[in-house]
C-alpha cells in the first residue's frame, strides 16, 4: 500500500527501513518528548511492526521523500486503549 502526494510517499514501513539513522531518533530528546518509547533496538521495533500486522490493531507506515525515497517519519494508524481511531507521528 502506498499514497504519493506531490513531494511526500507513505508506504507501510518495512524492515530494510529499521536503520542505525532510524534507530537514532528514539535517542533524541526533541523527537521521543511526546512519545511513550525511547533507546529503541531493531528486534524491538520489529516486533512492534509485526504485531500491529498480526492482530490488525494498527499499521505503521514510513514517510518518504518521493524523489530520493529516504525515510523521513513514521505515521502509526490504529485504535488506542479506548478503541479511539489513533494517528501519531514522528517527523524530523
Amino acid at each position: 500500500m502506498q499514497f504519493k502526494k506531490n513531494d511526500i510517499v507513505l508506504r507501510l514501513i518495512k524492515e530494510s527501513d529499521i536503520t542505525e539513522r532510524y534507530l537514532s531518533w528514539f535517542s533524541d530528546k526533541s523527537v521521543i518528548q511526546f512519545l511513550e518509547v525511547n533507546n529503541l533496538k531493531k528486534k524491538e521495533v520489529l516486533d512492534y511492526i509485526k504485531l500491529g500486522i498480526k492482530n490488525k490493531t494498527y499499521f505503521m507506515f514510513a514517510v518518504c521523500i518521493a524523489d530520493t525515497g529516504l525515510h523521513i517519519g513514521n505515521i502509526k494508524i490504529g485504535k488506542s486503549n479506548t478503541n479511539i481511531l489513533l494517528l501519531t507521528s514522528l517527523l524530523l
